[in-house]
């Protein structure tokens, strides 16, 4: 989904060319779904394949096809639906959505909030929609080499699971073992107390 804006000094022209994609589309949009043959339809425009494009490249294709209608025309494109859904131990689990075209693994979980004290940052897991299929990639940012894999930048719809430390597991079961303790030394007390 693209946000496009185009302005002119002529506020006719801007209004003409900025009407409300749901108007033009049919559906309660609130931008321009780029379809799956990589196209995106503007109103009072024809059709602009935009498919495996930046946003930059965007951008400036459109200026340059509203330019040779109107000569100060000013294009801002900007992403409007980066989703990211974060699971396990961030401080704000759930989907998190960012404007920025090439956000970083970093830049996504302080969106969540940051990580938990008891993250495992030795297994963040990203699960990848790649169509008929599913990546799943297992990284370490602990690791300096992280910083240059292409696993630092996310892509639109990734899931991103970070473990919990097993001393969670442990501090999460210590109540329970507590009481285990408790009870059997209990037993053991009366027990003893019975034989005497």
């Amino acid at each position: 989904m693209l946000g496009i804006n185009i302005t002119s000094f002529n506020k006719q022209v801007t209004e003409f060319y900025n009407m409300e994609p749901s108007k033009t589309a049919g559906a309660d949009l609130p931008g321009f779904l780029v379809n799956e043959q990589g196209y995106i339809h503007l109103p009072m425009m024809d059709s602009i394949f935009v498919k495996n494009k930046t946003i930059v490249e965007i951008q400036e294709q459109l200026q340059r096809n509203i330019r040779a209608q109107v000569s100060d025309a000013l294009v801002i494109v900007n992403l409007i639906n980066f989703k990211i859904t974060f699971l396990g131990e961030v401080k704000s689990p759930g989907i998190v959505t960012t404007t920025n075209e090439e956000p970083t693994l970093f830049e996504a979980i302080a969106l969540a909030g940051d990580l938990t004290e008891f993250a495992n940052r030795e297994k963040i897991t990203i699960v990848r929609d790649k169509g008929k299929s599913f990546e799943i990639v297992t990284v370490n940012i602990n690791k300096r080499d992280f910083l240059s894999s292409p696993e630092l930048y996310i892509q639109p719809n990734d899931v991103i699971y970070v473990e919990p430390l097993k001393t969670k597991v442990f501090r999460a079961n210590l109540s329970q073992v507590s009481l285990f303790l408790g009870f059997a030394s209990l037993i053991i007390f009366v027990l003893t107390f019975l034989r005497r």
